[in-house]
């Protein structure tokens, strides 16, 4: 039993230590996870810096698979980059995936590994990680609000064209149904008069997503607004959900489109409703916050600063993060086929961005919906009434008023339909295809009694038109109509108050009715 001979072998590990030393001084000065592998996927040694970016601290990873804490369905990607470094001495493989942290938040890494299995300094796979969460965040945002915009531009080119479309198809058939006698002939046509309605009802809310609708903006108190939306919602809703307000007495005004704002909750109120079916509470809210760079940061669009903050609540089935990103846009809905146009939320979010405000949600499934809408205040005691202004009486007893009217219409078809409705109300009519030929016009012709004319025109547009109209004859009576896309000239939001609209399509009697009411009002 006693020991005879001893013999070893010694190695030099001077070098390897020293790169450990230097390993621990850099690793305790940089932020990024850094890891030794074995070609086992253990992890032997972390830098302290794991712990900002998994949650585990270091002697909790060593001697654990590195793949336990990748996301399950990055797993195998990270595999096959582990694999490609095993098969070349200093080869360097960069992979971006996401880790499940100790606490069960999923983070997105950049990780880079490089083959240093044979280096004696390292004896193993070096891989960096770096958080990237908050870029890939970002770049979805960005991404995100790109697509809405590309799709809003392609809505409002298509609802522009449908509604050129939907005037002569609606004025046509009304003007059939003139001289039709009732009988089965006058149905048909009525049967394509309620289609080319129902199809103007799908081109306006497609021109409300694209940000081109026409808006009437007043200074209005947003909780006079919500009060207004809030009876109509009460009538709708049903008795298995509880309406909530929480309204405090006194704030600063808005400047929105009322009609149109009641509108948006209307549609968030019955959404809420949908995603409630076993009933539950609908809180509608109204308070004045202050953002800071920070609070403002997580919301694309939002910057710092002071804000009056409608809320939609509700305690239905949340909304899930595939869900969540895609619901603003048109025609993407979750309901069942025939329960819904998926044009709702497009156009609550086209709505409120053309307000100058912001809307946003907080969502989980199983824990309701928040929608936060966000506009400036501004300071002012000037409040306006937010019910809608009164309807003119577009056919008065005394009967039509005979007056010259200049047209100005780009599109031929509309235009010979247009002329062709208003002569046969009396009146008489002088044609222009654009802006400069309708100035021209009206520098040549001694009586023009109205103008009407469209606000998409090439050239100049139609506001820049009645901007020169105004210089030439202060008096004259104007009346618009317009059915335009983002991006155009004749952008319609900034639209005066005083001038009489006519949103395309139209009817016969909605035209000849607002130039009779602007010669009465000569």
């Amino acid at each position: 039993g006693e020991v005879v001979r001893v013999i070893g072998v010694a190695r030099d590990v001077t070098e390897r230590r020293r790169a450990e030393e230097r390993f621990g001084t850099l690793s305790q000065e940089i932020s990024d996870a850094i890891f030794v592998l074995s070609e086992g996927e253990i992890v032997q040694t972390a830098s302290p810096s794991v712990h900002p970016v998994t949650g585990y601290i270091r002697e909790e990873l060593e001697g654990m698979n590195a793949l336990e804490i990748v996301h399950p369905e990055d797993r195998e990607a990270v595999r096959r980059g582990l694999e490609e470094l095993g098969t070349e001495e200093d080869r360097t493989v960069r992979v971006e995936h996401r880790i499940i942290t100790k606490a069960g938040e999923v983070r997105h890494v950049e990780s880079v590994g490089r083959n240093l299995l044979r280096n004696p300094a390292v004896g193993g796979i070096l891989v960096t990680s770096r958080d990237v969460s908050e870029r890939v965040t970002l770049e979805r945002q960005v991404r995100q609000m790109q697509k809405m915009e590309s799709v809003g531009r392609l809505a409002g080119g298509i609802a522009h064209d449908f509604n050129n479309l939907l005037t002569v198809i609606r004025a046509q058939t009304s003007l059939l149904l003139l001289d039709l006698p009732p009988g089965p002939t006058a149905e048909e046509v009525e049967v394509i008069q309620a289609a080319a309605d129902r199809a103007a009802t799908l081109t306006g809310q497609l021109l409300a997503f694209s940000r081109e609708q026409v808006l009437q903006p007043r200074l209005v108190d947003l909780a006079a607004v919500v009060r207004t939306a809030g009876g109509l919602i009460e009538r709708l809703i049903g008795e298995d959900v509880r309406v909530v307000y929480r309204i405090p007495d006194s704030l600063p005004p808005v400047r929105v489109d009322p009609n149109q704002l009641e509108q948006v909750i209307l549609n968030l109120a019955l959404n809420a409703r949908d995603a409630m079916p076993d009933g539950g509470a609908l809180t509608l809210s109204v308070q004045e916050e202050e953002l800071t760079e920070a609070d403002a940061e997580p919301f694309p669009g939002l910057r710092a600063g002071r804000y009056m903050v409608l809320t939609v609540s509700d305690t239905g089935v949340g909304m899930a993060e595939e869900v969540r990103e895609r619901m603003f846009e048109p025609f993407y809905t979750t309901k069942e086929k025939g329960k819904g146009t998926g044009l709702g939320l497009a156009m609550a979010y086209g709505t409120v961005k053309q307000s100058g405000g912001s809307i946003h949600v907080e969502s989980e499934l199983g824990r309701g919906s928040t929608f936060y809408l966000r506009f400036p205040p501004v300071d002012s005691d000037v409040v306006e009434d937010p019910s809608p202004p009164p309807k003119p009486a577009h056919r008065l007893a005394e009967g039509p008023v005979a007056g010259r009217v200049l047209v100005v219409e780009d599109d031929p078809a509309v235009r010979k339909v247009v002329v062709k409705v208003l002569e046969k109300e009396g009146l008489e009519v002088l044609e222009a295809g654009d802006a400069e030929r309708g100035i021209e016009l009206l520098t040549e012709e001694e009586r023009v009694d109205a103008v009407l004319s469209d606000l998409g025109l090439p050239g100049m547009s139609g506001l820049e038109l009645v901007d020169r109209l105004r210089e030439l004859r202060p008096a004259l009576p104007v009346v618009v109509m317009s059915g335009y896309a983002e991006g155009s000239p004749g952008r319609t939001e900034k639209l005066p108050l005083d001038i009489a609209f006519v949103p395309k399509p139209f009817t016969p009697d909605t035209i000849t009715g607002a130039i009779q009411e602007v010669l009465r009002g000569r």
